[in-house]
């Protein structure tokens, strides 16, 4: 190997642990109080839910004139469980715990979105 081969190789593992410091402080440590979970539905706010108590179970049923979703809050993560759409994206996309991570059905025009008091 030639320096500078050695030497590119130096400067790519400093910038990955660059960036992937900056990527845990930004969801871990910055973000790491008062996290909420905020439901849209036709971009109006149809509930805000606290994530802080890891004890915390509920289940919300959304209904509206575009069909149901059923979001799941539990141990500080939010998922939706069930819906009556089509395609089922919404069910199939897992559940989210980090601020700025969303779940969307189109379908039914439904955001849920986790956000924090933080300020950025």
């Amino acid at each position: 190997m030639k320096k500078i081969d050695i030497f590119i190789i130096i400067i790519v593992i400093f910038l990955a642990a660059i960036f992937g410091g900056y990527s845990y402080y930004r969801t871990h440590v910055k973000y790491s109080e008062k996290k909420y979970a905020q439901i849209y539905v036709d971009n109006k706010i149809y509930k805000t839910v606290q994530l802080n108590d890891k004890n915390y179970k509920q289940t919300i049923e959304v209904k509206n004139e575009y069909g149901y979703n059923i979001v799941k809050i539990e141990n500080g993560t939010v998922r939706i469980i069930d819906a009556d759409c089509a395609d089922k994206m919404c069910v199939k996309s897992g559940t989210i715990s980090e601020v700025e991570q969303s779940l969307v059905c189109m379908p039914h025009k439904l955001i849920v979105i986790i956000k924090s008091d933080v300020s950025k």
